[in-house]
């Protein structure tokens, strides 16, 4: 099995902390506390991108002969199969943010539970602004002001442009056998073919204070238990969110004292994100065990062909945006289940739909002098 992550954290301007406070005043005074704090801030992202990304996968054990041969003729293949898995990331822009992708590519079947993996190798960090104004143990006849001023300013910039074009083609044979003109009995008897392919395509996207978590699992077998998803990762989505706390108080105050808070705090966050995409895939998958042909044959002639299962997805996320949330995508790929599921940052998962096809072909007890061809 072979597992990997890819991260990114674009921390930005997390958090704001900004305090005043007039304590242990003296009797008859006048005491004044202000803090003033501003905050600008602008970001452009520009990108551009034109890939191509060509992959060819063959696994063959058939396209065997036995012919002409003083006697009887027989071919018997093996098994043969093809597993691909393919993530693309281009223009991916993030401004306070945080993402993880995590892939994972498995051999064999999946006889229990699949536990997803989530290790996350960066940390969101805080996205809460603090603020605190407090008059306390004031003395006595004192006038007391304790007063902040905030703005925050914020403007996002993103220009996206992509063309992505994938040209994949994979073929797993066991079948393409011929057993002719051989004085006696001929027999074929082919394997199974397999081939299981997922290409996941992120063009354009663009993450403003959120978080993204995909995970992409190819299994080359069957898939008999369930998906088990970490609680870490449903956190790691859920607390993205950007908080305010405010403090403000008047305590222990003395006596005939005059005291006063005050807390002005103004937030803009402006974002514009233009996108731009253009996305091709050229996917051809082939799996073979017939067309054999045996024929000619002084004695009887079998042919048997083995099993095929053949499964081809592609996920293509083009333009899209995630601003002050979160995102998560999770899919599964094995020869008997495809799955696929949205998580938003509210925890609700969302069940992407899918198509599923099965293809078995055989050539059974066959006559003599006959061809065969599935």
């Amino acid at each position: 099995e072979e597992q990997g992550t890819d991260a990114w954290r674009d921390a930005g301007s997390q958090r704001s902390s900004v305090s005043a406070a007039n304590a242990g005043t003296g009797a008859d005074s006048t005491n004044v506390a202000s803090s003033d704090a501003a905050q600008e801030s602008t970001t452009t992202l520009t990108n551009a991108s034109d890939a191509t990304n060509a992959a060819t996968g063959d696994a063959t054990t058939g396209q065997n002969f036995t012919s002409e041969n003083t006697g009887p003729g027989a071919v018997r293949t093996g098994d043969a199969g093809v597993g691909f898995q393919q993530v693309t990331a281009d223009n991916l822009s993030t401004a306070g943010s945080c993402g993880e992708i995590e892939h994972a590519l498995s051999a064999g079947s999946q006889d229990s539970d699949l536990v997803l993996n989530f290790n996350p190798t960066c940390d969101q960090g805080s996205l809460t602004d603090s603020f605190q104004s407090v008059n306390t143990v004031t003395g006595s006849g004192s006038d007391n002001t304790a007063e902040i001023s905030s703005s925050r300013e914020a403007i996002v910039e993103i220009q996206n442009d992509g063309a992505l074009h994938n040209d994949v083609d994979l073929a797993a044979i066991t079948g393409q056998n011929e057993a002719t003109q051989n004085t006696g009995d001929a027999s074929i008897q082919t394997g199974d073919a397999n081939v299981a392919a997922t290409l996941l395509n992120f063009l354009n996207s663009s993450v403003v204070d959120g978080a993204l978590w995909f995970s992409v699992t190819d299994i080359f077998g069957d898939l008999a238990g369930n998906i088990v998803i970490p609680e870490e990762a449903v956190a790691y989505l859920s607390r993205r969110q950007r908080e305010l706390a405010i403090t403000a108080s008047n305590e222990e105050t003395g006596a005939d004292s005059a005291n006063t808070v005050d807390v002005d705090v103004t937030n803009t966050e402006t974002t514009t994100i233009e996108n731009d995409a253009a996305v091709t895939n050229d996917v051809t998958v082939d799996a073979v065990t017939g067309q054999n042909e045996a024929s000619e044959n002084t004695g009887g002639s079998t042919v048997r062909t083995g099993d095929i299962q053949a499964t081809a997805n592609t996920v293509t996320l083009a333009n899209m945006n995630v601003v002050d949330g979160s995102l998560g995508l999770i899919l599964v790929n094995a020869l008997n289940r495809w799955l696929g599921f949205l998580l938003g940052g509210d925890g609700v998962w969302t069940p992407i739909g899918h198509d599923f096809t099965t293809i078995a072909s055989e050539n059974r007890a066959t006559g003599a002098d006959s061809a065969n061809t599935v």
